[in-house]
């Protein structure tokens, strides 16, 4: 019977270690059950904030490209400026050029002004003249005939001596 209880404690040693470990198993198997029941709670909020993310990086892919169109309205609306500066540019080089050939007329309309007036007075001092010229031939005849009609009196010419 020695064996044989030898045997049972043996037996009941090999149990009891089987009995803890299939324990201890079971311990470490609810447990990680246990884990995975509370992270499973915790994947719908996970998923909740990864569709929250997923909206903001689509925004911020939307913000982003938004950014990007206005940056290129904004190059355009520079160039646009730069071209339309230089428009106005000629167009004040223009005005100061057309400023200056405008004095340039006017002053030249006045002169031509002044010329008018001093020829129209010219003119009619040579029409005067001209009135005068048929008076001065008769005068110069009546003058001839005079000295024709008084050979009495004395000539007298230049570059004599006293």
């Amino acid at each position: 019977m020695t064996t044989d209880v030898h045997f049972l404690s043996a037996y009941n040693e090999v149990i009891f270690e089987n009995f803890n470990s299939v324990l201890k198993q079971n311990l470490l198997f609810q447990t990680q059950i246990k884990f995975l029941e509370e992270r499973v709670k915790v994947v719908p909020d996970l998923q909740g904030k990864l569709t929250d993310y997923d909206e903001i990086f689509k925004k911020n892919d939307i913000l982003q490209h938004e950014v990007n169109v206005l940056t290129r309205e904004i190059i355009d609306l520079k160039s646009e400026l730069n071209s339309k500066d230089g428009v106005i540019k000629n167009l004040n080089k223009e005005d100061a050029d057309k400023h200056r050939l405008q004095a340039a007329l006017n002053t030249q309309a006045k002169d031509l002004g002044a010329l008018k007036l001093e020829s129209s007075k010219q003119k009619e001092y040579i029409s005067q003249l001209e009135d005068m010229i048929p008076k001065k031939k008769k005068l110069i005849k009546e003058l001839v005939i005079i000295e024709e009609k008084n050979t009495d009196i004395p000539k007298f010419e230049s570059g004599g001596s006293f």
